[in-house]
């Protein structure tokens, strides 16, 4: 179970245009199904009305869930502050399941043109066991917007793009492989692109998501980013998740090293 330190969602006076959200991305990576649940506790330590939010999270399927009515759910908890608990079980007494990758962070600010688009801290996520640093042979981000553009809320400079960041720490180059699927909160859900990435040792690789998987510019989604590579390689990795002009909102991610 993971606990996530600060958590809200508090309304404007323009409907699905909060003043404060919160925004949780889970993928999971791995073989088996999880049941995934949330827990919202009030500043006072009770759980609030209309909590828990419970689904089941298929293999390499992903969810953006933020508690804006009929965005992930038709009804989740609204109005209150305090903190979430997030745990995962298996879907069978016959299944194991392991905590899967998961990031956090708050937005809101209210109404366009704040909505969404202006400073948005990450939240630690607290009693897991993730790895950023070290050799490994995957490396996940459960959560990326490679590219996002609406012409009401999320446009032009406050349109969304996701830059990411990886250093070959070892001795010889690394041949990566990366994979982005589309997240359960969009039609296109669990579509796949694929790209290749060599990086030569000592140095450093940076680009945004759109321009490494060019069939994503333009299209609008939410993911999860799975980043692989044949042997044992050190590599150090950082992704950004931002406005266009990478001068509003941003909210940042290290990886999950898996194997």
């Amino acid at each position: 179970m993971y606990r996530i330190a600060r958590a809200l969602h508090i309304d404007s006076n323009v409907p699905g245009q909060p003043l404060w959200d919160t925004l949780t991305g889970i993928a999971n990576p791995y073989g088996v199904a999880a049941q995934v649940t949330i827990h919202c506790y009030g500043l006072d330590g009770r759980e609030v009305p209309k909590s828990p939010l419970i689904f089941t999270l298929q293999p390499g399927h992903s969810i953006a869930n933020t508690f804006i009515k009929n965005n992930t759910f038709p009804d989740p908890p609204q109005n209150w502050q305090g903190h979430l608990t997030v745990g995962f079980a298996a879907t069978s007494p016959f299944g194991t399941v392991q905590d899967l990758p998961t990031m956090a962070c708050l937005g809101g600010n209210g109404p366009t043109p704040l909505n969404w688009n202006y400073a948005t801290p990450t939240a630690p996520i607290l009693g897991s066991s993730q790895q950023t640093l070290g050799p490994g042979t995957r490396w996940v981000f459960p959560y990326a917007i490679p590219y996002f553009d609406d012409p009401v809320q999320h446009h032009d400079v406050h349109s969304y793009r996701t830059g990411l960041s990886i250093t070959n720490l070892d001795t010889k180059p690394a041949n990566l492989t990366l994979v982005y699927t589309v997240s359960d909160t969009y039609p296109q859900q669990g579509q796949q692109f694929t790209t290749t990435l060599e990086i030569n040792p000592g140095a450093t690789a940076v680009g945004q998501l759109h321009e490494m998987f060019p069939v994503l510019a333009g299209f609008n989604s939410e993911g999860w980013l799975d980043i692989t590579h044949a042997q044992p390689v050190s590599l150090m990795m950082y992704l950004l998740a931002a406005n266009r002009d990478y001068q509003y909102l941003g909210f940042s991610q290290s990886p999950w090293i898996l194997a």
